[in-house]
């Protein structure tokens, strides 16, 4: 597999494929600004288990369909996994190196990192936040590994629509970078912090980051409820109890803006959250910070792009 760092392209198209829905998102990235270019939505034809869409029998199909009502500019795409199927390791390594000598220090490293051989891994790395000072003698690297044989049949799925697989990325990461980008309109600092609720069906996803990197991720089942208002009390009690043990929860407490998204992201969850917090509570916009040549305004649910978006916003690297 190849990487977008080393086949810079015009625009990147980011997949996203939940147990309901499918969205994709097709950005460019040029002076200084993204443009989004295309994006879609629509419901699965049947509901499947998260980490077996890829392999549902209908995916082709499913995929074939929307691609034909936005007809993409470019091939390349970029999917996220579930971060408990990656592996993951942070580094600090040497800041005058330059991205095809971290890549290949990785791939020197592989065994000893990731305990597999390269050639039986796709790896990828982000730099996890920018030199503050032009002393900083070194840079953190967030580095990610998958099986090949767990991307294998991404890969064939997207090679059968003609489309180029080039980058795998993990799901908390894509939503961070669009999430950092959202924030960066509203807050003071860089060093400003946030947190982001992802809350699917069956999951509670919890990112702790500021514009610069993310500081902690968790994922939690979400315990069937009664009603809509236990359902909203449980979301909001175990993210209270989440932020105090990362030492958010004080009064003093520098956390600045909470989003949501995820299928079960409303506006009653937000207010309920703000209530229950005092910190300002919103729906996660992904389109906020970005440039159109398409009409957003025809898409509905927009922070279901959430995924899709931070995906494509790695045709920046």
């Amino acid at each position: 597999m190849q990487f977008l760092r080393r086949n810079k392209s015009r625009s990147l198209l980011g997949i996203d494929i939940s147990a309901t829905h499918i969205h994709l998102a097709e950005l460019t990235y040029t002076q200084g600004k993204y443009m989004l270019r295309n994006a879609a939505q629509a419901p699965r034809s049947a509901n499947t288990e998260p980490l077996k869409t890829w392999g549902h029998p209908t995916i082709i199909n499913e995929l074939k369909q929307i691609l034909s009502t936005i007809k993409p500019r470019s091939n390349r795409v970029a999917i996220a996994l579930p971060r408990n199927t990656v592996l993951c390791r942070n580094l600090e390594l040497d800041a005058r190196l330059s991205k095809t000598e971290i890549f290949q220090y990785l791939l020197a490293h592989a065994e000893r990192l990731f305990n597999f051989p390269a050639a039986a891994l796709v790896i990828d790395f982000a730099v996890a936040a920018p030199i503050a000072k032009e002393s900083d003698q070194s840079i953190p690297i967030c580095c990610v590994a998958a099986k090949r044989t767990d991307v294998s049949l991404c890969q064939q799925i997207t090679g059968k629509l003609g489309l180029n697989l080039i980058l795998v990325d993990i799901d908390e990461n894509a939503l961070q970078r669009i999430a950092a980008s959202t924030l960066a309109l509203t807050a003071p600092s860089t060093h400003s912090i946030a947190a982001l609720l992802y809350c699917s069906i069956n999951n509670y996803s919890l990112l702790i980051f500021n514009q610069q990197s993310l500081l902690h991720s968790q994922q939690e089942p979400i315990a069937a409820a009664a009603d809509e208002t236990a359902q909203y009390e449980s979301i909001s009690q175990t993210f209270i109890r989440n932020l105090s043990i990362q030492g958010f929860g004080q009064a003093a407490s520098p956390m600045t803006r909470i989003f949501l998204t995820g299928t079960l992201a409303t506006e009653k969850l937000a207010t309920h959250i703000q209530q229950q917090t005092a910190i300002p509570c919103e729906i996660l916009n992904p389109f906020a910070s970005l440039n159109f040549e398409y009409n957003q305004d025809t898409l509905t649910a927009a922070s279901q792009f959430a995924l899709s978006i931070g995906l494509a916003m790695r045709v920046k690297s």
